[in-house]
């Protein structure tokens, strides 16, 4: 208990800076949510066993927000389940950054069909996991489709696959 203690601590941290950050930046919209997922036996995989057969609770904060040079999305995952002998709570949490060509331009539309391009960067990271990510994304005005996005990104284990020991 004290563990997860601390660790939802350091996460309320970093979060409160994201958050504080993003208000200087002059956020034009943004959405949050909380969520507590219960879960019961044979339904929860156990990152830390490999188990199926485990009783995991689950916190997740999630945000979405637009800014005046693109969009941010991050969420974060608290996973304490009730077998794991290695650690009895994991933390996993991604966040990624658009900078969006037509915000920074002040255009409506690209060209054509084209309406933006941006660059993505990333970040995936757990208890003994990180990747970073980075590439392009093109959003198009497509008939019959509200949202359409083509991506390419690069995904970049930065601390190499941790093999477990079986």
């Amino acid at each position: 208990m004290k563990n997860f203690k601390k660790k939802a601590r350091s996460a309320c941290i970093v979060l409160s800076s994201m958050f504080l950050v993003e208000a200087s930046l002059a956020s034009e919209w943004s959405s949050t949510n909380i969520q507590l997922i219960k879960g019961s036996s044979g339904d929860v995989y156990d990152f830390n066993t490999g188990d199926f057969d485990t009783t995991t609770d689950t916190v997740t904060l999630e945000h979405a927000s637009g800014w005046k040079y693109g969009d941010n999305y991050f969420f974060v995952d608290m996973y304490r389940n009730d077998t794991s002998v290695a650690e009895d709570t994991t933390v996993y949490a991604e966040f990624y950054t658009n900078f969006s060509y037509a915000k920074i331009f002040g255009k409506d539309k690209i060209s054509g069909p084209l309406k933006d391009v941006s660059i993505q960067m990333g970040i995936n990271a757990g208890n003994d996991f990180e990747a970073l990510t980075y590439g392009i994304n093109s959003y198009w005005d497509i008939p019959g489709f509200s949202f359409a996005s083509l991506g390419i990104v690069a995904y970049d284990d930065t601390r190499g696959a941790v093999q477990r020991a079986d």
